[in-house]
């Protein structure tokens, strides 16, 4: 029996994650002929487009980046400057309506277009589902795009938040896009996961946990270090953590720590994660 296209997208997610580029690009490939929502195809061509790119077929990621930022998606327009060095503008809509309407505005960001009706979808499956055994990262919150009012043109401190709590992700993801001038760069559940993503998102910062599976934060630094990963990282701590536990992890090159948040988690608390971060802006 076939795989529905839910299974195939939590596949999919997990093929790139893993850095199976190939097999991303297949199941990608399906994802984009059969799938009608727009963020969902921006999302699908955005990373059949890197794992183009990571396999050397230039040619094919230029016109997947392309076809992201066609469907609004922000996150293909620094990936196709970043790689390639070529700056795109959006496709503008056919007069049938076939192509999704999407402008860029004079600060650089994108503005989607209100004519194009929503359409019933099987969604990019989020970081909670329970039957997954690679939970992907949530599509909207792992590459915002540009709220009205942002500047392109302005530094952004990208964040990449290492977490195996999907609600600490979300929590820690919900802080980051209250400040605009904060950025997430990508999600990811353990330290594996994370140093696949490492050279796809080039974060300023990396949040890490202490507790996690299949790779934990100390295993994870001492990885950064064997590899030469000279990112700051700010480890997410909690009262179970011991000074010991802590101490190991700034010997092994982290920067600092930060009690991670909770659901009752004040203004203040929030505010602080936030300052913290800043100060890693390159």
């Amino acid at each position: 029996m076939a795989d529905s296209l839910y299974i195939r997208k939590v596949k999919a997610e997990a093929a790139y994650d893993r850095g199976k580029d190939k097999e991303a690009i297949e199941l990608f490939t399906g994802i984009i002929n059969e799938d009608n929502d727009p963020e969902d195809l921006g999302k699908a061509h955005n990373l059949r487009g890197m794992s183009y790119h990571l396999t050397g077929n230039k040619d094919k990621a230029i016109a997947d980046f392309k076809k992201a930022i066609d469907y609004g998606y922000h996150k293909a327009i620094e990936n196709l400057k970043e790689h390639y060095n070529i700056t795109y503008t959006p496709q503008k809509p056919s007069p049938s309506g076939g192509s999704p309407q999407v402008q860029i505005g004079r600060d650089g960001t994108i503005i989607r277009g209100s004519s194009v009706p929503p359409k019933p979808t099987i969604p990019f499956p989020s970081s909670s589902t329970p039957s997954n055994p690679f939970p992907p990262q949530p599509m909207t919150n792992s590459l915002p795009i540009a709220p009205a009012g942002r500047s392109a043109g302005n530094k952004q401190v990208s964040v990449l938040i290492v977490e195996d709590s999907a609600l600490i992700r979300n929590l820690l993801g919900n802080i980051i896009e209250e400040n605009p001038d904060l950025v997430i760069a990508e999600k990811a559940m353990n330290g594996v996961f994370a140093l696949n993503k490492i050279p796809r998102c080039n974060p300023d910062v990396i949040l890490l946990d202490f507790d996690m599976p299949e790779m934990d934060g100390i295993e994870f630094l001492k990885e950064c270090a064997k590899r030469g990963i000279k990112i700051p990282v700010v480890m997410l701590a909690t009262d179970k953590d011991s000074k010991e536990q802590i101490g190991a992890a700034l010997s092994l090159g982290a920067s600092e720590y930060i009690m991670k948040p909770n659901s009752m988690s004040t203004a203040n608390d929030k505010k602080i994660i936030a300052d913290k971060l800043r100060k890693y802006s390159n």
